[in-house]
């Protein structure tokens, strides 16, 4: 039968009244379909193997009953429509029929019977229809429940469960079975009591319905032999028949400390989100500020440096010192406010914590002894790799380290640090590594524990710190998928732990090579040490024509006239550019031009600064390629923002180098050397330089 046909049944013995009523619904029902069987047998045989519309039983069949077949029949065909014919004209017998499986009930001797058909086919074929989308209604209804987390409840007019979903025994404990017929009141707590009543007592009125009732349940399990309680939030409305009589409840229960635990996770994911989208706007706001500092930065520590190195009078050597510690302190902050607030792109990987470990301490340990501080490592040899970026995890032990040892300096001028790992909690069902750093300073008072990892929270004397160092910490180990805590160390002193997921493989045994920047953006405060001999004054010597050619592009003057004083005194030929669009002219006018004495003007250096005015870096860079692409080669790129991903990703992508800003003379000497070194033959510069590296 395809979809719509309307086909029919007819079971009677009598070949006559098959034909009357054949011809009755085919004149309402033209292309209707009628086959008939005359007998039980026959009926229930064709009931079961085909799908009927309809099916007219005659109550008349002789080797059985048609009354006595109706329930067999309805359960063989439980989608068809069954009208009943009967010569008796009792209600006894229609009310039997109707209650057995039929669905309309005719009285065969009525005068209009055949004239009644007709209006019978179109009645139960309409209730057909509303019972097969009542009955998928209920399937839909049903799956609904039994795909729903939360619990699903109906309660009698007494307020006894008639229906509790399968989901009350996660929330409870207790099987559906075990709930039908109790009374709600079991499971609510003694405190709770009169206000679910309250709220049954409005269902049953019918004042109201409950909307987002918090009730205490009791759980079936016991708690330190105390009732187990769950908080819940519970909605439920009543139900009511003819005249406003009350028949039930039917409600859901959501588990509210589930509900609370979401709510709080999303609050702080969002919070993150916020703090992520300040620190956006921070780092914007940041890097402009740190590349208007790093300009005159440059130019105090570079004119310190050469000061030092042409003064002798002990007065002005101190003064020029303290400047210089200054200066170096300066241009530390602004590298820290990047390094917070413009997070750089990870390389989360494979990272043996006891190599890390061992590497930072090593790093740190004449720095330590100095301090007094005794240094340990405790690793075992079966701990985990972390999956994390393995430059961020040693910032973050420097950082750490760095801070226990202030702490333990300030309170007993030394101490003992200890750096250890452990096997941590399981993180939704993955293993994570719990790193701890743990000093015997004074420790961090529990009011204050919360706010440590605040930017610019210190409590370190004047003029120590930046109150960045924890805040970095705090992001970096999050930008890893971590978390940080900080408590007390057994036997006093602070103990900060960090929790990083543990790595599925083997780490690397060499670490992945990211391209270095000359100098660190932060001189070396180790220059300035009193006992420590000064560089002397160079004496300048006019660069001889066969001398190494720099240009230097750079658009703020002062920094323009210290690279070339530097390279001048270091015997270089230097031609300075105020920006891009000039510095790509000198370049062609150098490639198109011989010096006094058959000396070459083409450029060994190119010293170029990033941020400019009119033409930036990149697109210095794009010039000099389109002029001679082998120039491209000899370009060194001068930034005060090494943070900044569109300058990284251009060093990283051309494998130029970088000379970060602040930098000292020393640094500046050692980068264009190094330019010169990668190029071969010979500029005839010494490998002596008469300007030092001060540490």
């Amino acid at each position: 039968m395809t979809k719509g046909e309307l086909s029919v049944l007819i079971a009677s013995e009598s070949a006559e009244e098959i034909k009357l009523i054949t011809k009755s619904l085919r004149s309402t029902n033209p292309g209707c379909r009628v086959e008939a069987v005359y007998s039980a047998e026959e009926t229930l045989d064709s009931a079961s193997r085909d799908e009927w519309s309809v099916i007219l039983l005659d109550e008349a069949l002789t080797r059985q009953c048609g009354r006595d077949m109706l329930p067999e029949l309805k359960r063989r065909a439980p989608r068809s429509a069954l009208i009943f014919l009967s010569e008796r004209n009792e209600s006894e017998s229609a009310v039997h029929a109707m209650r057995t499986g039929a669905d309309y009930y005719i009285w065969k001797k009525s005068a209009t019977y055949l004239l009644d058909l007709p209006t019978a086919l179109r009645e139960v074929l309409e209730k057909l229809d509303l019972r097969t989308r009542l009955d998928l209604a209920n399937e839909r209804y049903r799956r609904l429940i039994e795909n729903v987390t939360d619990l699903v409840y109906e309660l009698d007019h007494g307020g006894h469960f008639a229906y509790v979903s399968d989901t009350v025994e996660g929330l409870l404990g207790y099987t559906a079975g075990e709930m039908i017929g109790s009374h709600y009141s079991t499971l609510i707590h003694p405190d709770d009591a009169t206000k679910a009543n309250l709220r049954f007592n409005e269902r049953r009125t019918g004042a109201r319905g409950t909307r987002n009732l918090e009730l205490r349940l009791i759980h079936k399990e016991k708690l330190n032999g105390a009732p187990k309680t769950i908080e819940v939030e519970v909605n439920a409305v009543g139900l009511h028949g003819p005249h406003h009589r009350f028949l039930g409840t039917v409600g859901v229960v959501q588990n509210l400390e589930k509900r609370k635990r979401e709510e709080a996770r999303f609050q702080q994911m969002g919070d993150r989100l916020q703090h992520a989208e300040r620190l956006k706007e921070l780092g914007q706001f940041i890097a402009g500020i740190a590349h208007e500092l790093n300009n005159p930065l440059t130019s105090i520590c570079g004119y310190t440096d050469l000061l030092l190195g042409q003064i002798n009078e002990p007065r002005l050597v101190a003064q020029l010192k303290t400047v210089a510690s200054e200066a170096s302190r300066a241009a530390q902050i602004v590298k820290e406010l990047l390094i917070f607030a413009r997070p750089q792109p990870i390389e989360r990987a494979s990272v043996s914590v006891r190599q890390a470990i061992h590497h930072v301490l090593g790093l740190k340990a004449q720095e330590l002894s100095s301090h007094a501080i005794e240094s340990e490592g405790r690793v075992a040899e079966d701990t985990p790799a972390v999956l994390c970026d393995e430059n961020q995890l040693q910032q973050i032990l420097l950082n750490l380290i760095a801070n226990a040892q202030h702490a333990m300096w300030d309170k007993d001028r030394g101490g003992r640090l200890i750096v250890a790992s452990q096997a941590g909690p399981l993180i939704d069902g993955r293993r994570t590594i719990e790193i701890q750093v743990i000093d015997s300073g004074p420790g961090i008072p529990p009011e204050d524990r919360r706010q440590v990892f605040a930017p610019f929270y210190t409590k370190k004397k004047g003029g120590q710190g930046t109150g960045l160092g924890l805040a970095i910490v705090d992001r970096l180990v999050q930008e890893n998928g971590g978390s940080i805590e900080v408590d007390e160390a057994p036997g006093g002193g602070a103990r900060f732990r960090i929790r990083l997921l543990a790595a599925d493989r083997t780490p690397q045994t060499e670490p992945p090579v990211k391209p270095a920047l000359s100098g660190t953006g932060v001189p070396p405060t180790a220059s300035f040490t009193p006992d420590r001999p000064l560089p002397t004054a160079p004496a300048f010597a006019q660069p001889e024509s066969t001398s190494p050619h720099v240009i230097v592009v750079e658009d703020e003057r002062s920094i323009r006239y210290l690279i070339s004083t530097v390279l001048a005194q270091e015997g270089y030929r230097v031609t300075v550019c105020e920006n891009g669009q000039q510095g790509l002219q000198q370049v062609k006018q150098a490639l198109t031009s011989s010096a006094p004495s058959g000396g070459n003007e083409e450029p060994a250096v190119i010293l170029s600064d990033f941020q400019m005015p009119g033409m930036n870096g990149r697109e210095f860079f794009a010039g000099l390629k389109r002029i001679s692409p082998e120039l491209t080669n000899r370009l060194v790129f001068i930034t005060g923002d090494t943070m900044n991903s569109e300058i990284s990703h251009l060093i990283t992508q051309t494998g130029n180098t970088a000379l970060a800003k602040p930098f000292t003379p020393a640094q500046l000497v050692q980068t264009v050397r190094k330019a010169l070194g990668t190029r071969s033959g010979g500029f005839g510069i010494g490998t002596e330089s008469t300007l030092h590296a001060h540490g």
